[in-house]
């Protein structure tokens, strides 16, 4: 796996995300809440 990634910390409000076990990645904001480069999956050209 590429280890090659990038990260932005959120400067908006928080709220916990996580509810009955389930991880609501984008009920609260946008996902995804991290950015991961995955061997084999082709990505589309940055503009």
């Amino acid at each position: 796996m590429n280890a090659d990634y990038s990260a932005v910390q959120y400067q908006g409000p928080t709220e916990e995300c996580i509810v009955n076990g389930y991880f609501h990645e984008s009920e609260f904001r946008s996902a995804p809440y991290f950015t991961l480069r995955i061997d084999g999956i082709t990505e589309p050209e940055a503009k």
